[in-house]
């Protein structure tokens, strides 16, 4: 599967009694699936069709799911006059004239303020024809949502293997490098030795092997490089979804791993050229990380 980003915005619309409604979906990155729903208040009952049908096709993200009538493009809306409650306020307002006193008639303009006196005249529309309309206006705009994240998806693996790249050649430099830092440490060992006064009669032949021999190998990085391209060509089977798991959470995990190899090398080898490249290593996995975190 490729890979999506979870940042992301997509649009759909659905006619539905005449009137045209528009949905947009926004998603941005979270560690889950979290979906929030702002619609009418007749569609409320589809919430959970619309929260079911979002986790069948994505699985992280912050997801905003926006659905309004589109005044531009839906029909004129009638005005009602609810006859009974109009009456009933001018009723009440002769009583209250009788008992105060007062003789002014009340205007139609208070009237018409009243609560529930006028509204928009409500359109007969069945629950399957509103799940119908609204789901298939989701699905419209999931479609382009996730088209959106690809696109979106396929830049973030474009970067992170510019730092893939990157990070391949530090390691071959870290690489032709070992050689000369496990000699140095042994040239470092003898130069102590002699700076006190010792040589190497002052040792048996075998003692100052195997001590140098000990000093080589706290030195060496070997296994730490191996390790490292190992992380680099797992985290390419992830952006190409050789792996199949989330691609987000796997590159998270790789991630940690690389910084923790990249940080042992600089802290064993002793030497300033591979400490150097260390930090280097360090810097393109920090933003391997940022890329990443974006991804789901």
């Amino acid at each position: 599967m490729p890979i999506r980003s979870m940042t992301g915005y997509g649009a759909g619309s659905f006619d539905l009694a005449g009137d045209r409604y528009r949905v947009e979906l926004r998603s941005v990155n979270h560690k889950t699936l979290e979906i929030r729903i702002r619609c009418p208040r007749d569609f409320m009952m589809v919430e959970p069709d619309i929260h079911k049908l979002i986790r069948t096709k994505l699985s992280r993200g912050f997801v905003d799911a926006h659905i309004a009538r589109d005044d531009e493009n839906g029909s004129f809306c009638q005005a009602e006059l609810n006859t009974a409650l109009f009456d009933a306020y001018l009723k009440a307002w002769h009583t209250m004239a009788q008992r105060s006193g007062v003789t002014d008639p009340p205007s139609v303009s208070w009237l018409a303020s009243q609560e529930g006196v006028l509204g928009v005249a409500a359109k007969s529309r069945s629950f399957d024809e509103i799940r119908t309309g609204v789901i298939g206006g989701c699905e419209q705009a999931l479609e382009n949502l996730i088209a959106f994240r690809r696109h979106e998806g396929n830049e973030l693996g474009a970067e992170i293997e510019k730092c893939l790249l990157a990070l391949s050649d530090i390691v071959d430099q870290i690489e032709r490098h070992a050689p000369m830092v496990n000699l140095s440490a042994q040239d470092k060992a003898r130069n102590w030795l002699r700076e006190r006064g010792f040589n190497a009669h002052d040792f048996s032949e075998g003692r100052l092997e195997q001590e140098l021999i000990l000093l080589a190998a706290k030195s060496d990085i070997t296994e730490e490089v191996v390790r490292i391209r190992t992380h680099i060509l797992h985290m390419r089977d992830a952006l190409i979804g050789e792996l199949g798991d989330s691609v987000g959470k796997r590159l998270g995990f790789l991630v940690q791993e690389l910084f923790r190899e990249a940080t042992t090398i600089g802290s064993k080898a002793n030497d300033h050229t591979v400490a150097q490249l260390s930090i280097e290593a360090r810097c393109n996995i920090e933003k391997i990380r940022e890329q990443g975190m974006n991804i789901e």
